[in-house]
């Protein structure tokens, strides 16, 4: 009985986005440039949560009746100030967000009540009014809830720039199709809620805070990956500030550490540690201008070798940020667009040329078994295509980490021109036998761990490994087996 497990072809773009591979300058190597998000500062972080809620017991001494349809002469201005502890706001635009009223009224029959926001204005530059219908045929304090979806509203929170976080409003009612008989003591008790705030944009002063945070980072495309030693030809780290928000910064990176199970390292470089200062973006209206600085980490400045030779899978992160160090120097024109943060990202640029020892790849393969079979002898057989510039080795296990054995389990580089790139491929066809004791295991199991061992052909030679490279294999199973049939 034979049983196809697995049949491949291994390039090298199948591990790199080829969209971050590039060409050296003189053109005789690729190098992959990628780009992780290591923290990023977002409203949440920085800004305290906004609550516009208020109330109002709202006056309306009714002297003469209000003929049907009609605006009573009564008009009740007020202002509403907010605390959001240390952030000052001159200004607010929400994407979307929502207004909840509730409220009880005396005023006998059906009216409306029209609310005004004087500072907010809606997309197409008109003025916020919302008229709202309460239906009270018995003068009882009926109550009523009302809620309205608003777009792309910004509001003016300054009251023409005498203030901050305030919100200035105006009632009014206007009789319906009945007439509103006169009340000394006409009321409306309000309750107003901004809810779902969806914020694009805020202007003000986001006040003098310190941020300290951990921020751990998936590095998913190493986890098949590990190496004995790898030395790659002038690697380089790049922690890239790009500052969006309209607010001075101040940095200071605690630590990076980089893990793989239970080994870790910590990047050692003179950064690490020390104050960087961060200018404000600067929002031109027609224009807008990132604030940006780099930090370049190499083999010569740091540890940068170890922490690849680790093949990491996660990188955390634990950074202290002080918000306006200088306090509020730009007058309340600090700024914030959701859209643009402040992130802090690692640049790696990772030359494909290299020596390399024992890098292993590893993969897992399910094998389907018709039910009631007992296994005789197992033979498992592997062809191989090497089109690398490198040699490769393959171990073979079942899943409890008994290694099945191989014969000639190595297969040589290709065959190479003077740039150490490839001529023509070499070719290999390994096999083994399982014992009693592993074929019992892969019969439970069903699953064969493949380990591919690369190797550079010396220990000095930078081997250059282009885009087109790549490795073939086909994993087969013969049996010698009975099924049982009861």
């Amino acid at each position: 009985m034979s049983i196809p497990i697995s049949k491949d072809s291994l390039f090298i773009n199948d591990f790199i986005n080829v969209n971050n591979v590039f060409t050296s300058p003189n053109q005789d190597y690729y190098y992959v440039r990628d780009t992780l998000n290591l923290f990023e500062l977002n409203q949440n972080d920085f800004l305290p949560d906004l609550d516009f809620s208020f109330s109002e017991s709202l006056s309306f001494p009714l002297v003469f009746s209000i003929p049907p349809n009609q605006i009573a002469p009564v008009t009740l201005p007020s202002n509403h100030q907010f605390d959001f502890q240390d952030l000052q706001l001159h200004e607010i635009l929400f994407n979307r967000l929502s207004f909840n009223y509730s409220a009880t009224s005396n005023i006998d029959g059906n009216f409306f009540l029209i609310i005004h926001l004087p500072g907010a204005l809606k997309e197409n530059g008109d003025l916020f009014y919302d008229t709202v219908e309460i239906r009270n045929d018995n003068g009882n304090n009926n109550s009523f809830i009302h809620q309205i979806e608003i777009e792309n509203l910004r509001i003016d929170l300054s009251n023409n720039g005498s203030t901050y976080n305030n919100i200035s409003t105006i009632f009014q009612i206007m009789s319906g199709n009945d007439t509103i008989p006169p009340n000394l003591f006409s009321n409306v008790n309000i309750n107003v809620e901004l809810a779902n705030l969806d914020i694009a944009y805020m202007r003000g002063y986001f006040g003098n805070i310190t941020v300290s945070n951990e921020v751990n980072t998936n590095i998913n495309a190493l986890k098949k990956l590990a190496s004995n030693n790898i030395q790659l030809y002038q690697p380089e780290l790049e922690i890239i500030i790009k500052n969006g928000v309209g607010m001075d910064a101040q940095l200071i990176i605690n630590e990076i550490g980089f893990q793989r199970n239970q080994s870790s390292k910590l990047l050692s470089h003179n950064s690490i540690g020390q104050s960087v200062n961060i200018s404000r973006a600067q929002d031109l209206g027609w224009d807008f201008n990132y604030s940006s600085q780099s930090i370049y980490i190499s083999e010569q400045n740091s540890n940068l070798n170890e922490i690849i030779n680790l093949f990491p899978t996660q990188i955390t992160s634990t950074y202290q940020l002080e918000t306006n160090p200088q306090g509020n120097h730009a007058g309340f024109n600090d700024f914030y667009y959701t859209n643009k943060p402040l992130s802090i990202d690692a640049a790696v640029t990772l030359p494909l040329l290299f020596n390399i020892d024992s890098l292993v790849f590893s993969d897992t393969f399910s094998i389907e078994f018709p039910d009631l079979l007992h296994i005789n002898e197992a033979n498992l057989d592997l062809e191989i295509e090497n089109g690398l510039p490198l040699n490769v080795c393959f171990d073979l296990s079942v899943l409890n980490g008994n290694h099945i054995n191989m014969t000639q389990p190595c297969l040589f580089h290709s065959n190479l021109d003077s740039n150490n790139q490839l001529f023509s491929p070499s070719y290999n066809q390994l096999s083994a036998t399982l014992d009693s004791t592993n074929s019992s295991i892969l019969l439970d199991e069903k699953k064969i761990v493949l380990n591919a061992i690369i190797y550079s052909p010396d220990t000095t030679t930078f081997f250059p490994v282009l885009l087109s490279d790549w490795l073939n294999y086909k994993l087969g199973l013969t049996l010698n087996a009975d099924i049982n049939i009861e």
